[in-house]
């Protein structure tokens, strides 16, 4: 039961990465997003 209690207190480290791997992708998915509504925006006015 000890052991079982160690592994829920802390979490393994690769959790930690793969959490920085998704913020880093959620972070270039916001770029993506970001420039197509700027394009799309700018496509809009001009017609």
């Amino acid at each position: 039961s000890d052991g079982k209690q160690e592994l829920f207190a802390f979490p393994p480290r690769s959790s930690d990465s793969s959490n920085d791997t998704d913020s880093k992708r959620r972070v270039e998915r916001k770029r993506e997003y970001s420039f197509f509504f700027n394009r799309t925006t700018k496509e809009l006015n001009y017609q």
